[in-house]
C-alpha cells in the first residue's frame, strides 16, 4: 500500500497556512521573472 502522509490537501488544516504554502513558491517564481527581465533589459538598453 502507499503511503498517504505525503500527501496535503488543500482542504483540511489551517487556511492562512495553505494559501501561504501555495503563494510563496509563485511569489518566488514571479521575483526571479522580474529579476531576469530587469536585467535582461539593462543588458539589452547598455549594448543594443
Amino acid at each position: 500500500m502507499a503511503k498517504q502522509d505525503s500527501i496535503q490537501l488543500m482542504t483540511k488544516g489551517s487556511i492562512a497556512k495553505q494559501i501561504i504554502g501555495y503563494a510563496v513558491p509563485i511569489f518566488i517564481g514571479y521575483l526571479f521573472q522580474q529579476l531576469y527581465n530587469t536585467v535582461d533589459a539593462l543588458i539589452v538598453g547598455n549594448f543594443l
